[in-house]
C-alpha cells in the first residue's frame, strides 16, 4: 500500500517520543493514552502506582510491536531498541512483582 513505510516511520517515531522513565520504572509507555489535539503532547504520562506490563499491551506489546516493524523496515537500530526496551520488561519483572496476565507467570 502507498505510504505504508512512512506511515510505520511514524507511529514508531511517536511511540519512541513517549516512552518515559517513571519513578523506579524504566523505559516505559503510559497505560493511557489521550487524543486531545489542543495539547502539545497526545500522551498521559503514567502514573508511578499504577502500571501494568501485559504481553499484549503497555511496554510488552509495544517493544513487540517496534521489533516487528524494526525487521520490516530493515532498522538495525530500532531492533536494538525494541529488544533494550524488552530487557527493562525482565529487568522490572526480576525487581517487583509478576506480569498481570494469565497468560505468563513469572516465579
Amino acid at each position: 500500500m502507498p505510504g505504508h513505510q512512512q506511515a510505520m516511520v511514524t507511529i514508531v517515531v511517536w511511540l519512541k517520543s513517549i516512552r518515559q522513565d517513571v519513578g523506579d520504572f524504566k523505559k516505559v509507555w503510559p497505560s493511557r493514552v489521550g487524543f486531545d489535539p489542543s495539547q502539545d503532547s497526545f500522551c498521559e504520562k503514567p502514573a508511578s502506582d499504577f502500571y501494568r506490563d501485559g504481553w499484549c499491551y503497555d511496554s510488552p506489546g509495544i517493544a513487540t510491536a517496534l521489533f516487528l516493524s524494526a525487521h520490516a523496515l530493515k532498522d538495525l537500530e530500532l531492533i536494538e531498541y525494541a529488544i533494550e526496551s524488552m530487557k527493562a520488561v525482565c529487568d522490572r519483572f526480576e525487581k517487583q512483582n509478576p506480569l498481570e496476565c494469565v497468560s505468563f507467570v513469572m516465579n
